[in-house]
């Protein structure tokens, strides 16, 4: 079960993730919440220091360095998963040979 502080981290994650932003609905959708629930997280983000704004229908963070920093922590962070993945692969290889 998902507590409000998770889905207000989902909500933040999916916002960083994506550059050109979510609608509302596409968010609420994804995180099972109505329209008050939305505003609330939203504000939530946006108390912490998280500049969200509008555009048009969809909802992005407009704090472009703080995103590019995520994105990168991200993109490292699952590098180097991966390649932990491929060294313990190899290992267990060499051991069966």
């Amino acid at each position: 079960m998902s507590t409000p502080t998770d889905k207000t981290i989902r909500m933040l994650m999916m916002l960083l993730e994506n550059p050109f932003g979510y609608s509302m609905e596409d968010i609420m959708g994804r995180l099972e919440i109505g329209r008050s629930t939305f505003y609330k997280y939203l504000d939530t983000i946006k108390r912490h220091g998280v500049n969200v704004e509008k555009e048009g229908s969809f909802y992005k963070i407009t704090n472009v360095r703080l995103a590019r920093t995520v994105r990168n922590i991200q993109t490292n962070f699952d590098l180097h998963l991966k390649a932990l993945q491929l060294l313990s692969a190899k290992n267990k290889s060499k051991k069966n040979n």
